[in-house]
Protein backbone atom coordinates (compact mmCIF):
# COMPACT_ATOMS: atom_id res chain seq x y z
CA UNK A 1 0.00 0.00 0.00
CA UNK A 2 1.58 3.28 -1.30
CA UNK A 3 1.09 6.66 1.46
CA UNK A 4 2.01 10.01 1.00
CA UNK A 5 4.03 11.47 3.37
CA UNK A 6 5.15 15.28 3.92
CA UNK A 7 8.59 15.19 4.43
CA UNK A 8 10.41 18.71 5.87
CA UNK A 9 11.91 20.88 3.69
CA UNK A 10 13.60 23.52 5.41
CA UNK A 11 14.10 23.94 9.24
CA UNK A 12 10.51 26.21 9.67
CA UNK A 13 8.70 23.18 9.03
CA UNK A 14 9.88 21.07 12.48
CA UNK A 15 8.36 22.23 15.48
CA UNK A 16 10.42 23.07 18.31
CA UNK A 17 8.72 19.60 19.68
CA UNK A 18 10.10 17.86 16.91
CA UNK A 19 13.46 19.21 16.70
CA UNK A 20 13.68 18.30 20.42
CA UNK A 21 13.03 15.02 19.96
CA UNK A 22 15.69 14.42 17.51
CA UNK A 23 18.01 15.49 19.48
CA UNK A 24 17.20 13.16 22.07
CA UNK A 25 17.67 10.42 19.27
CA UNK A 26 20.27 8.36 20.92
CA UNK A 27 23.49 7.28 19.12
CA UNK A 28 23.45 4.31 17.38
CA UNK A 29 23.86 3.07 13.91
CA UNK A 30 23.44 5.17 11.42
CA UNK A 31 20.11 3.25 9.58
CA UNK A 32 18.36 3.48 13.89
CA UNK A 33 18.44 7.14 13.98
CA UNK A 34 17.42 7.79 10.64
CA UNK A 35 14.41 5.34 10.78
CA UNK A 36 13.76 7.39 14.03
CA UNK A 37 14.52 10.76 12.42
CA UNK A 38 12.24 10.02 9.80
CA UNK A 39 9.69 8.70 12.40
CA UNK A 40 9.58 12.11 14.31
CA UNK A 41 9.62 14.57 11.70
CA UNK A 42 7.30 12.39 8.77
CA UNK A 43 4.85 11.45 11.64
CA UNK A 44 5.16 7.54 10.60
CA UNK A 45 5.51 4.36 12.91
CA UNK A 46 8.68 2.45 12.86
CA UNK A 47 6.77 -0.10 10.66
CA UNK A 48 6.09 2.22 8.10
CA UNK A 49 9.46 3.46 7.93
CA UNK A 50 10.90 0.05 7.57
CA UNK A 51 8.12 -1.00 4.92
CA UNK A 52 9.97 1.52 2.87
CA UNK A 53 12.37 0.84 0.13
CA UNK A 54 15.66 0.92 1.40
CA UNK A 55 16.44 4.13 -1.38
CA UNK A 56 13.91 5.86 -0.13
CA UNK A 57 14.69 6.00 3.59
CA UNK A 58 18.08 6.78 2.45
CA UNK A 59 16.57 9.40 0.25
CA UNK A 60 14.51 11.01 2.96
CA UNK A 61 17.29 10.57 5.64
CA UNK A 62 19.43 12.58 3.49
CA UNK A 63 16.99 15.59 2.64
CA UNK A 64 16.47 15.88 6.30
CA UNK A 65 20.03 15.86 6.81
CA UNK A 66 20.43 18.59 5.43
CA UNK A 67 18.26 20.57 6.82
CA UNK A 68 20.01 20.02 10.16
CA UNK A 69 23.23 20.16 9.07
CA UNK A 70 23.06 23.57 7.18
CA UNK A 71 21.50 24.92 11.03
CA UNK A 72 24.17 22.93 12.86
CA UNK A 73 26.93 24.87 10.64
CA UNK A 74 25.67 27.77 12.83
CA UNK A 75 24.10 26.50 15.93
CA UNK A 76 25.71 22.59 16.67
CA UNK A 77 22.80 20.18 17.57
CA UNK A 78 23.46 19.11 21.39
CA UNK A 79 23.37 15.73 22.20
Amino acid sequence: MKKTIRIPETLHDITIAQYMAVRDVPESNELEQVVQTICILCGLNREEVLAMEQAAIQHIGGVIGGILDGYDDDHPLER
